[in-house]
């Protein structure tokens, strides 16, 4: 008897469905990826039909793992929308335990440092590093954002370590919306605060998930690493706003250094530390969901590891 590619994956599906008893299911599902758990829902009418007559087995099993793992400090980041699936939120507390990595790159040249995605560099290829020094930047600004780790809710702690020179290397690190597929418009320069590429703002469609959309709304707010200002930006307006009197301000005589940033969306301010130091609250008034970025440009052409910015996840200090 020839069987069918359809027979066999039912054959294959019943198999699965008898091999894996609810109890098995609930003590193996901790190990398993998203992608892992949607394609048990596919392949068993079990696994993905109605359980308890409010939600399929994968959605129950998602709902104990998430509450079962989950610590207050990740229950108050996390908060589940209205009609988001259990399934749906299991990834994003999965984001929020691993490493932060910049997966979206915008502009060129800019690239990643020995491969890996939580470093950046940039460079100025028209400048030899001995060249002489002026107050001219002939280097393009570009920026990178970790728009796959999305904060919506609670306390958010990440550090930004800045090799290189103040006169050689500018940087500037904050948040901003977490916007999908700038790195698609094969632009070479990218600054959120340029002028001469405002014209992708224009464009973005807003997200129900960005909160309010007046004239006090906050899209976009970064750190001056140099200066010390907060640069800040609402999509819906054409000029950038530069706060250079903040409780606090101060920005690094040499760029080498770690500048911690502690976003707390429970009050809806982004506050500064400088080497471990905390410096005090550069922003409020933000709501919704942001992402972690960064903007760099370089004077010259130095090696990656002479110029570059390493973001890390870190744990919310006590006087955060």
């Amino acid at each position: 008897m020839v069987q069918t590619r359809n027979g066999a994956k039912r054959i294959k599906a019943s198999l699965i469905d008898a091999a894996l008893s609810n109890d098995v299911l609930f003590g193996v599902a901790p190990y398993l990826e998203y992608r892992e758990f949607v394609n048990l829902a596919l392949v068993s009418r079990r696994f993905g039909s109605k359980f308890g007559g409010d939600c399929s087995l994968m959605e129950d099993v998602a709902r104990q793992i998430i509450g079962s793992l989950q610590t207050e400090e990740e229950r108050a980041a996390l908060p589940r929308y209205g009609g988001e699936s259990w399934l749906a939120l299991l990834p994003e507390l999965q984001k929020l335990r691993s490493p932060l990595a910049f997966n979206q790159l915008v502009g060129r040249p800019l690239e990643y440092v020995d491969g890996s995605k939580s470093c950046i560099t940039t460079f100025n290829p028209t400048r030899a590093m001995f060249d002489d020094f002026d107050d001219t930047w002939t280097g393009y600004e570009v920026t990178a954002l970790c728009n796959n780790s999305t904060m919506r809710a609670g306390k958010h702690y990440a550090t930004f370590t800045i090799t290189g020179s103040v006169r050689c290397f500018y940087a500037s690190v904050g948040v901003m919306r977490p916007v999908e597929g700038l790195d698609q418009r094969g632009c070479h320069e990218f600054s959120v605060f340029g002028r001469n590429n405002r014209g992708w703002v224009t464009d973005i469609k807003r997200s129900d998930r960005w909160g309010s959309n007046g004239i006090g709304a906050v899209d976009v707010s970064f750190y001056d690493v140099y200066m010390g200002y907060c640069w800040s930006l609402n999509f819906g307006f054409d000029r950038a706003v530069k706060d250079e009197s903040w409780g606090g301000m101060e920005g690094f005589e040499i760029v080498d250094g770690e500048v911690g940033l502690l976003l707390d969306l429970d009050e809806g301010t982004l506050a500064v530390y400088k080497n471990g130091r905390r410096l005090g609250i550069m922003q409020e008034g933000l709501e919704g969901e942001y992402c972690w970025a960064a903007s760099v440009c370089a004077q010259f052409y130095f090696p990656p590891h002479e110029q570059n910015v390493r973001i890390e996840r870190g744990s919310v200090p006590a006087t955060g």
